[in-house]
């Protein structure tokens, strides 16, 4: 992934024509062998048998030998093995479902995504699938890209004119047809050594860069020279240097204390965040843990919010409250962050709806008409999936009790379809409680308003990760 990122760098210059990328479909974007366990299921179900129950997708092949093998392992019969493949003949994959079976690599489409961000930089697939499958193809690509913000057009796309012509001259032939496009093409990614070897001779005067993807070998393939081989997609291999959505503010989440606030003003990083309580002499301080789960000691010298907001607006950068007070409290919290002059925009106040209510929100959004307020919006997940118009409507509630940006967790289940929505509905959305450098990249790229990352001194993509 790194040779690919400093080719793209490299390529860049110099260069009028837009430049693409070509990715072949099976076994590069898609893991075929999540489509074998489909179809070894559906021939259990039609013959109400149990041959492959249980069968890990890292075991599943439908394919000559290892077909064979796996049989063998299984004690499948011979008449039965007669029988599978017959029907695996006579049910071509061209009559599955457009999803059913189909599932991206692990991390294929987040390193598409960073693509498609790069400046001067398009995404083209280069099947031997056949012409026939046009519609099932895009359909099924671009329902498992739709929560990584990733879509495939159909004049992006080269497939081999029949079932029957060679795949190979298709792959070549499908670059003629970039190249004629106005494409200059940069890069080639394909799992098979024999199509990338035709491709490479079809184009030898050509600056274009061969990757072999070899996701599923446990040993490496023979290559050429001149062809990079691979075995993951990592992203972060990608962007080691943030190359990611100008716009995306970064925020420092834990900044409760002083040390973490001088670790924070030495870094390029746009918001900090604390957690802010009242505590058991009626302060405002900074303080993550509740005192129900750590109690209050007389040695205890937690931050204020006062000297929070002293250091880190007086920084000049972004605060981020996370407000644990209710609303009858928000008078302390005004009261602390008006004995002092402010940029009222860099004022950013997040709290659960359970604590503030509608009527919390609207006072702070009246009192500080200019910061972000936002709420957590992760309850609105299983709307969003079964019922959009009604989860939308909830939002727009929202947005009228004064919250303007709205809240996911990382850390929970199908968060980037919930994230990916939102956005494609128009509305601000940050990313919470992303504690790694690759889930912050994969966050990130979905371009939503801010990021807020549980920093940590010691973290080795500390110094990486907030330079953007």
């Amino acid at each position: 992934m790194r040779t690919l990122a400093r080719h793209l760098a490299v390529s860049q210059r110099g260069v009028g024509a837009p430049r693409i990328v070509l990715f072949d479909i099976d076994g590069t974007i898609l893991d075929m062998r999540a489509l074998a366990a489909h179809r070894l299921a559906a021939f259990d179900r039609a013959r109400s048998s149990a041959w492959f129950a249980g069968l890990a997708i890292e075991d599943a092949s439908t394919d000559g030998a290892p077909l064979a093998a796996l049989c063998a392992h299984r004690a499948v019969p011979d008449p039965v093995v007669q029988d599978l493949r017959a029907f695996l003949r006579g049910h071509a994959i061209e009559s599955d479902s457009a999803l059913a079976g189909h599932r991206p690599f692990r991390g294929v489409l987040d390193v598409i995504r960073w693509l498609t961000l790069q400046p001067g930089v398009e995404v083209g697939l280069n099947s031997s699938r056949p012409e026939s499958r046009r519609a099932e193809t895009l359909e099924a690509l671009n329902a498992l890209g739709r929560e990584y913000r990733v879509s495939f057009g159909t004049e992006r796309l080269s497939m081999r004119a029949d079932a029957c012509s060679d795949p190979y001259a298709a792959k070549v032939d499908g670059l003629r047809r970039f190249r004629d496009a106005g494409f200059e093409i940069a890069a080639v990614i394909d799992d098979d050594p024999l199509a990338i070897e035709a491709m490479r001779n079809a184009c030898r005067d050509e600056p274009v860069l061969f990757l072999l993807a070899s996701q599923l070998l446990n040993t490496r393939r023979r290559v050429g020279p001149g062809v990079v081989q691979g075995s993951r997609w990592d992203v972060t291999r990608l962007a080691p240097d943030l190359d990611l959505p100008r716009h995306v503010r970064l925020v420092w989440d834990g900044v409760d204390s002083d040390d973490a606030i001088d670790e924070f003003l030495r870094r390029p990083v746009h918001v900090a965040a604390c957690t802010v309580r009242v505590d058991p002499s009626g302060k405002l301080v900074a303080r993550r843990d509740s005192y129900d789960e750590s109690p209050w000691h007389p040695a205890e010298r937690a931050l204020s919010l006062d000297r929070v907001a002293e250091r880190v607006l007086g920084g000049r950068r972004g605060l981020r409250l996370r407000l644990a007070v209710d609303a009858d409290e928000l008078p302390l919290v005004f009261a602390a962050l008006e004995r002092r002059t402010i940029d009222a925009d860099s004022l950013w106040f997040s709290a659960p709806l359970e604590r503030l209510r509608e009527s919390g929100f609207r006072r702070l959004a009246e009192r500080f008409p200019l910061a972000t307020v936002d709420c957590s919006v992760d309850f609105v997940e299983p709307l969003v999936a079964a019922f959009p118009e009604a989860a939308l409507e909830a939002l727009d509630r929202l947005r009228a009790a004064g919250i303007n940006c709205f809240s996911v967790s990382w850390a929970k289940a199908r968060q980037r379809a919930l994230a990916s929505q939102m956005l494609d509905w128009g509305l601000a959305v940050n990313v919470d409680d992303v504690r790694n450098f690759e889930d912050y990249l994969q966050a990130a790229l979905l371009a939503p308003r801010s990021v807020t990352y549980g920093f940590s001194a010691s973290s080795s993509r500390t110094k990486a990760t907030s330079s953007s």
